[in-house]
């Protein structure tokens, strides 16, 4: 017979397990990603005290920005791959009202500034090299879900993106 604690207790397992892979990684065995990175911080406070579970994650975040406003591997530039990074990591910081320092207001401005200035070029690498379908399927939500945060992110040079995926959901 199931209990209705029963979740919770799985859930807390989950969470004692993955904190635990966390720990017993030393240096060197994994390269950290921003977007993966950006993705756990997501992730709610088990006892719902409207906090992130891994408040770590999001001062990863903070700590690990690029001197030109975006998140990723600092030794290769692919647009479309900073874009995305820094996208992820801006609504990270923004599902947990971090925006209300100075810094991350600054931190906002900077990187959505990071993602307006590098638009046309990320669209000029998706017309030169195409774009993968996985891409395609997560960047528009990804998109609307900045606007309904309030994040000012210009679309109209992303529809491309939009309408290849629509394309290959028909597939």
């Amino acid at each position: 017979m199931n209990s209705p604690r029963r979740p919770w207790l799985r859930i807390e397992n989950l969470v004692c397990e993955i904190k635990e892979k966390f720990d017993s990684i030393e240096d060197g065995e994994i390269s950290p990603s921003s977007y993966d990175t950006a993705w756990v911080a997501r992730v709610p406070a088990i006892d719902d005290s409207h906090k992130p579970q891994f408040p770590q994650t999001l001062k990863w975040i903070t700590d690990n920005m690029l001197f030109d406003g975006s998140w990723g591997e600092e030794s290769i530039f692919l647009a479309s791959d900073r874009i995305l990074n820094t996208l992820a990591c801006v609504i990270s910081l923004t599902i947990w009202n971090t925006s209300k320092t100075y810094v991350y207001i600054y931190i906002y401005t900077y990187c959505l500034d990071f993602i307006k200035r590098h638009a046309e070029q990320m669209m000029e690498e998706i017309q030169a090299n195409g774009t993968s379908k996985e891409f395609e399927m997560v960047f528009p939500p990804m998109l609307n879900e900045a606007k309904t945060l309030g994040l000012d992110v210009d679309a109209t040079l992303f529809k491309e993106i939009s309408k290849r995926r629509d394309v290959n959901m028909k597939l």
